[in-house]
């Protein structure tokens, strides 16, 4: 996590615990693993494979009644991603390009901050739906790709996703939760995630 993240995260729970004195306004904090893909819109030279990653970050929840409520979220999140490309489809126009191998497998781990705003509807006392937008930015991408006319391109920071899952309640603090994500086109690539982890309210 970079010293900007953590500044951004420490601001964000200061703001949250403040906000989390009012009444219906609770504040919270969660972490888990990720299972991530990424899709191509050219998959006839990449072919990605899930890879497991890991989030952390807070949200605070403002009850609008028993049953619905809004939560806001900030995460940081480790996104992991194989890859295998197919250097046999890559055309180069630069005549100097070395021989390439046919084929190459390699690793994209993207640092992302994602803000969902999700809307919680409580189905009795211990089960809830969840769902809404999201928006991600990439502080930093590192690929690990070598002997390969493929480019993966860094220069798009932002994407706009949807979010849905499902919370179960162990205590009045304690939840699990299972979502699944999924990133609109940022350098060519959607992202789809799945989400295992943790809420804890203060």
């Amino acid at each position: 996590m970079t010293r900007k993240t953590f500044c951004i995260l420490l601001i964000s729970i200061y703001t949250l615990t403040t906000y989390a004195q009012k009444e219906n306004i609770e504040f919270g904090a969660k972490a888990g693993i990720n299972y991530t893909n990424l899709i191509s819109n050219y998959p006839l030279i990449t072919d990605f494979k899930p890879n497991i990653g890991f989030y952390a970050g807070v949200f605070f929840t403002y009850n609008i009644n028993q049953k619905i409520a809004i939560r806001p979220e900030l995460l940081y999140t480790l996104r992991k991603t194989k890859i295998n490309i197919d250097n046999q489809h890559i055309i180069s126009s630069i005549p100097q390009d070395p021989v390439y191998t046919p084929y190459t497998q390699n690793n994209i781990k993207d640092n992302i901050l994602l803000l969902p705003i999700l809307v919680e509807y409580h189905i009795g006392n211990k089960i809830a739906i969840e769902a809404g937008p999201q928006i991600g930015y990439a502080l930093s991408t590192k690929t690990e790709i070598e002997d390969s006319s493929w480019y993966y391109d860094h220069s798009e920071k932002f994407e706009m996703g949807l979010s849905a899952g499902l919370l179960y309640a162990f205590t009045t603090k304690i939840a699990a939760e299972l979502k699944y994500t999924y990133g609109t086109e940022r350098s060519e690539l959607n992202s789809s995630s799945f989400q295992l982890g943790v809420n804890y309210k203060i």
